[in-house]
């Protein structure tokens, strides 16, 4: 913009010094030259102005271009950590809930052998005080009618009454409430 004010100042010097040396200035030559140099220095100006214009809302539209970039950039960061954060959440969540799940499911397992083992030694128990009651051999000539739920055999008196015999071989006669017939 400089030189064309410049150029514009040169050219009309140069006109009015030429017009000068003639010796024939003219007013109204003066006056119209005068008058062109003004409106060369106009439309130069205006020309200037719009190329401003027009260079300033390029920088201005490449600004909000840039910001526009760096905002989408920034919230995208911010979604990907925000998604990291939750898959890391997650995946400590399903860690935890499958080491609860194996620690229930080993306390279960431990219980349950305890049981069977708490089960197993009754019945070992129950085996051995069987074996404990084993049949004594009865000498007298009473007929055998049953069992009883620890699996002795259970005879019948001469009399009518119910007797089991013991370890030693004595006879334990039944009360009426136990007895099987």
């Amino acid at each position: 913009m400089k030189k064309l004010f410049a150029i514009l100042f040169t050219c009309t010097a140069i006109l009015i010094g030429t017009s000068a040396m003639a010796g024939t200035i003219d007013t109204t030559k003066m006056a119209k030259s005068a008058k062109k140099a003004k409106m060369a220095a106009k439309m130069s100006a205006d020309k200037a102005k719009d190329q401003a214009k027009t260079t300033a809302d390029a920088a201005k539209d490449k600004a909000k271009a840039t910001t526009d970039k760096a905002k989408d950039q920034a919230k995208a960061t911010t979604d990907a950590a925000k998604d990291k954060a939750k898959m890391s959440a997650d995946k400590a969540k399903d860690q935890a809930k499958t080491t609860a799940d194996a620690a229930k499911d080993k306390a279960k397992t431990t219980a349950d052998q305890a049981k069977d083992a708490a089960a197993t030694g009754v019945a070992t128990a129950k085996t051995k005080a069987k074996k404990a009651v084993a049949d004594v051999p009865n000498k007298s000539a009473d007929k055998a009618i049953g069992k009883d739920a620890s699996g002795r055999t259970i005879y019948l008196g001469a009399k009518g009454g119910q007797y089991v015999l013991s370890a030693s071989g004595k006879k334990e006669y039944l009360p009426k409430a136990k007895r099987s017939l």
